[in-house]
């Protein structure tokens, strides 16, 4: 569980990885996006989002991406795919 101030943290770290995934695959290559874990980085304003999806309709595995976020800008800093969980 996430208190205070981390909470609405997260729901933004979040909100702008499945914004820029959703940009990059379309509304559909979002079926079933799962977050599997968000952490803070050492910086204040970054965090980790690991997440997962099936890339399209007929997708059999999940895709993983391991996203550091900032939140104060609100840019992706990087994204790293991967077809098996970190």
């Amino acid at each position: 569980m996430v208190l205070g101030n981390k909470a609405g943290d997260v729901s933004k770290a979040t909100d702008i990885v499945r914004n820029y995934l959703q940009k990059q695959s379309g509304d559909l290559g979002l079926v079933m996006f799962r977050i599997e874990k968000v952490s803070p980085n050492k910086e204040e304003g970054l965090w980790y989002v690991d997440c997962s999806l099936f890339t399209n309709l007929g997708a059999t595995t999940r895709t993983y991406y391991h996203a550091k976020v900032n939140i104060k800008t609100g840019n992706i800093e990087e994204v790293i795919k991967s077809d098996k969980q970190s």
